[in-house]
This record gives C-alpha cells, structure tokens and sequence, in this order.
C-alpha cells in the first residue's frame, strides 16, 4: 500500500513478496493477461500476504487464520440453516453454469463457478466468493472456475493457512500450503 511495486513471479521460486497470473490461454472466453487480472484478479505468494509494507489497501489487512474461523464460527452459530457443511454455499458468488437460481446467477461468461447439478452458491451475505484457483510451487496454474484459494497471514506447519471453496462441495475448508504458492487474498477492513 505504499505505491512499491509487486513483481512478477517468472521463476516461482522467489522469497519475496511477487504475484502471477492465471495464463488466459487455459481459459475459453478471456483473451488476455490484462483482462484475465480484470476478472479473476491475481495470485500472490505468501510472502507478499506478510510484507510489512501492507499488501492491501491503506486501513485494511490480510486475514489471519483466526479472522477466518471467526468469519465461519459467526455464521455457525448465528443462522440456524448454516452449518459447517455448508457455509461455503453461503458465502460463494450465485454465478455459475447453469444454476438453478436463474437470472444472472445462470451465466456461462467469467467470472462465475463451473457447473454442479447440487452445489451452487447462493451469497447469502455479499461476500461474492468467485473461483480464481491457484498456482502450485512450481508454476503450474489450476482449478479456475473450479475453486477459490484464499490466503490467510498466519503461518501453519510446513506453509501457511490458507481457505478454499470447490464448486462440488458446500463447504469452507482450512488447509496448508507453501510459501511459494499462488492464491488471491481477501483483504478485509479490522475494526478499531
């Protein structure tokens, strides 16, 4: 947030903070670098989630790993339908392929989840949760349209924690993953 710049990951093996892009050229329907960033965002590395120059905007934060249990725990124990098993639904984007809410949930253009007969994500709440996928260690991009990974700031066993939603699950799950990978982060505004 002080106007640095983040670089480009062109190696994958940086241990600074840098970012990539999904390559748009896996993707039907998005015809550039530029508007692949415009739709699904970019992938950090984790080192750019902790850089202490702030990788969100002035009076924001990344998550941490707790902020993100309080986010669900919330939601658990405040709304009587939702459960751990389906949290996720609540909190995904309704754009998907063919969903059964109709309307502009039903839609096949980016950005949008991929098609589940059963599984769809209604956004109960605002948050708008959209499948941006990641980059593995090594370079390899996956899972567009298919899940969101989401970073938190706070390191966990080999890695960091992190969260992900798949299109075919309701749920919201916690997982670990290394430094070097690339996800979107969700900044969120810390209450003072």
């Amino acid at each position: 947030n002080n106007g640095d710049e983040i670089p480009l990951d062109e190696d994958h093996t940086v241990e600074e903070g840098a970012y990539d892009i999904f390559d748009h050229e896996d993707v039907a329907g998005i015809n550039s670098a530029e508007e692949m960033v415009e739709i699904y965002g970019k992938m950090y590395n984790w080192y750019a989630v902790i850089d202490e120059r702030g990788l969100c905007p002035e009076g924001w934060a990344a998550p941490s790993n707790q902020d993100w249990s309080e986010l669900t725990d919330y939601l658990i124990n405040n709304y009587d339908h939702i459960h751990e098993d389906n949290v996720g639904n609540k909190l995904k984007d309704c754009r998907q392929v063919n969903s059964p809410l109709g309307g502009t949930c039903n839609t096949t253009q980016h950005p949008r989840w991929d098609e589940h007969h059963t599984e769809y994500g209604i956004d109960e709440f605002g948050f708008s949760a959209l499948p941006g996928g990641w980059r593995a260690s090594g370079g390899l991009c996956h899972a567009i349209g298919v899940t969101g990974y989401w970073w938190s700031a706070t390191q966990g066993g080999t890695g960091a924690w992190y969260r992900s939603m798949v299109h075919e699950n309701p749920a919201l799950w916690r997982s670990g993953a290394n430094f070097s990978a690339g996800m979107s982060v969700r900044c969120i505004k810390p209450a003072n």
